[in-house]
């Protein structure tokens, strides 16, 4: 549990992302090691999820800025309670390197209700050095199914798409789409932590 909540303004201040927790990204989503990494912080108070991530970039070809998922630079957050039907929807945002993001139906939403969790969500990102983007989101507890928004278990995934290295970059590959969620990774948010 974070006590001040990170500002969502795509630049992850040291101090604002103390106590959460930290994932590596360095597996594609064929679960075979990747490079370059990516880092993200994740954190949460009783109104929302924060997520703070660190893009590193192919130093031999240029970040690729646009709004289409698989073609241009992006991350990819993949939610659903824990214990939900396996065939319950899949909470997925969407969000690229200029800042623009949108709920996808791509998890099984229909388009409508995933375009509303999509606006419910807050998201920034900045070009930090020549070599670094950073994003930043905060998804309340009210946007995700099952909730009752409050903190809760949750199925959980993060992908950033590399384009200059054709590269999905996982957390916690399923061997399913990028976007596909199951016990393999699992935040269970905790009072303390």
């Amino acid at each position: 549990l974070i006590t001040t909540s990170p500002t969502i303004d795509g630049v992850l201040s040291p101090d604002e992302w103390k106590g959460t927790a930290l994932l590596v990204l360095e597996r594609n989503h064929r679960d075979e090691p990747a490079h370059p990494r990516s880092v993200a912080h994740v954190g949460f108070d009783e109104a929302a999820l924060y997520i703070g991530m660190r893009n590193l970039i192919n130093p031999h070809n240029a970040l690729k800025i646009g709004r289409s998922w698989g073609k241009d630079d992006a991350i990819e957050v993949a939610l659903r309670r824990r214990n939900s039907d396996p065939d319950s929807p899949i909470v997925v945002l969407r969000a690229f390197a200029d800042g623009w993001s949108y709920g996808s139906n791509a998890g099984g939403m229909e388009l409508e209700a995933a375009r509303a969790a999509g606006r419910q969500c807050t998201y920034a990102a900045t070009l930090a050095e020549p070599l670094r983007w950073l994003a930043e989101v905060r998804i309340p507890w009210t946007a995700i199914p099952g909730s009752d928004g409050k903190p809760c278990e949750l199925q959980f995934n993060l992908t950033c798409n590399k384009t200059a290295d054709k590269l999905f970059l996982c957390w916690k590959p399923t061997g399913r789409r990028s976007h596909g969620v199951g016990e393999e990774g699992i935040i269970i948010p905790k009072q303390g932590d």
